[in-house]
């Protein structure tokens, strides 16, 4: 009988080692997770704002210059869809990764979903904050043209010597 009783006492033992490894990982998954997503949800809101913002650049470029006319075809609003269904699919993710590493009920998943679209609002914020500091950097003022000339047709000549007769 003594020799049921250690097999019983280190069954145990390792039931309640892996138990707890299980919280530590669980714990350190959740400690990382909820700032890094975050954390990822704002850098493509800065993405996002740089895209948007090179996109109006090319396309005010763009009348003047055939070449840069081609990046006109991209349109900002599939752009914006592509970073909203990446945030999504990467909460339902990660949340669907906190819940199987927790372990406990179908509310943990309801409540990591919840804190994770959180970053819906981290992107949103960081989306505004970071197109008012791009629109205070570079504000498009259209017709371009090259400062200290008064050319119309761009080809850099001074004012009633362009041999276009501008």
């Amino acid at each position: 009988m003594g020799d049921v009783g250690d097999l019983i006492v280190s069954s145990v033992i390792k039931m309640l080692d892996m138990r707890k490894r299980r919280e530590e990982v669980a714990a350190f998954l959740r400690g990382m997770l909820i700032p890094l997503h975050m954390v990822l949800c704002s850098l493509m809101a800065m993405i996002a704002s740089i895209i948007s913002a090179f996109l109006e650049f090319v396309s005010a470029v763009g009348q003047y210059s055939p070449t840069l006319g081609m990046f006109m075809a991209v349109p900002p609003v599939p752009i914006g869809l592509y970073f909203y269904m990446a945030i999504s699919a990467l909460t339902i993710v990660s949340s669907v990764a906190a819940a199987v590493v927790e372990g406990d009920t179908k509310l943990t998943l309801t409540l990591y979903l919840g804190i994770l679209a959180l970053g819906g609002a981290a992107y949103h914020v960081t989306y505004a904050l970071f197109e008012s500091l791009i629109r205070s950097i570079w504000v498009p003022q259209l017709p371009l043209q090259p400062m200290g000339l008064g050319c119309p047709c761009l080809c850099l000549a001074l004012p009633l010597s362009c041999p276009m007769g501008c």
